[in-house]
């Protein structure tokens, strides 16, 4: 126990020399570096799906991007704004038991206080959430050939299910300095040839959505 004692006593000597430079570089973390990476996420993001019949959208200034089949988008929303029944979205993913918020920064790399990263999820507008859950809770054949095919089933009340993007904090240093985000962008475009090469396994899960709406 004192042992503890005496490492939080200098991490906290520690961080109170340092306060002006630490809440200086969060500052820049938050304002700066994590919308630049939410930017080239979009831009990679784009012009991974261009090659397919999917559809992108990327908004990094309000940190929404997400992917969908062309099928998966309403037609009378093709010409303005394209929404989606079935889409995987980029958002958080917190730590089971992980406490405390992270910067956006923090989540890209897996480096925050709570362990969270970041990852493509499995979502959908047609069915409400309890329904959801149920369809999700009781394919579990499908569920099965979705891990096969990489996505994490977060085993929590909503079964939730995703694939992991985690990106390489190294990586995305060099790119700052370089100003040449492409390797540094590969843990999504990993993510995202995932999942356009489920797409059948996900057209299934669409299939029992709408049979049950």
């Amino acid at each position: 126990m004192e042992s503890k004692m005496a490492d939080h006593a200098e991490l906290d000597a520690l961080v109170i020399r340092n306060i002006g430079d630490i809440s200086a570089a969060m500052k820049h973390a938050d304002e700066v570096l994590s919308p630049r990476v939410w930017e080239e996420v979009g831009k990679a993001l784009v012009n991974a799906c261009e090659p397919s019949t999917h559809y992108a959208f990327a908004d990094g200034e309000d940190e929404d991007v997400w992917l969908a089949d062309r099928s998966w988008l309403a037609l009378d929303t093709l010409s303005t704004s394209p929404e989606p029944d079935f889409f995987l979205g980029l958002d958080e993913r917190t730590s089971l038991g992980g406490e405390g918020e992270n910067s956006w920064l923090a989540s890209f790399t897996g480096s925050g206080p709570n362990g969270a990263t970041v990852a493509l999820w499995v979502d959908q507008n047609i069915v409400g959430k309890a329904r959801w859950k149920k369809i999700v809770r009781s394919a579990n054949d499908l569920i099965g050939e979705l891990r096969t095919a990489g996505f994490d089933v977060v085993e929590d009340d909503d079964r939730k299910l995703c694939i992991p993007v985690l990106f390489n904090r190294d990586a995305l240093a060099a790119a700052f300095s370089s100003e040449d985000f492409a390797s540094a962008m590969q843990p999504l475009i990993d993510a995202v040839r995932k999942a356009i090469t489920a797409t059948p396994l996900l057209e299934r899960l669409r299939a029992l959505a709408l049979a049950a709406a």
